[in-house]
């Protein structure tokens, strides 16, 4: 975790991934775009959620695929 500039927990901001919202509420407040975030989850809706906004993201499958998956997207 201590490797990520910002984490974020939907349960926090009392919405759902499946939500665009959810996403560009981020956005806004962390004023960035979408291709300068990375966005890791085990949910495949979750995934294309964030992808159709424009976000760069892994699916979360396990340990070693999430850190080739990382290295790939930076």
């Amino acid at each position: 975790i201590g490797l990520f500039d910002n984490i974020y927990f939907s349960y926090e901001k009392n919405m759902s991934k499946e939500n665009p919202k959810f996403f560009s509420d981020l956005l806004d407040q962390l004023n960035l775009l979408p291709n300068e975030c990375l966005y890791i989850d085990d949910n495949e809706k979750h995934i294309n959620t964030a992808s159709l906004i424009g976000f760069k993201t892994c699916f979360f499958k396990s340990v070693n695929s999430l850190i080739t998956a990382i290295q790939n997207k930076l």
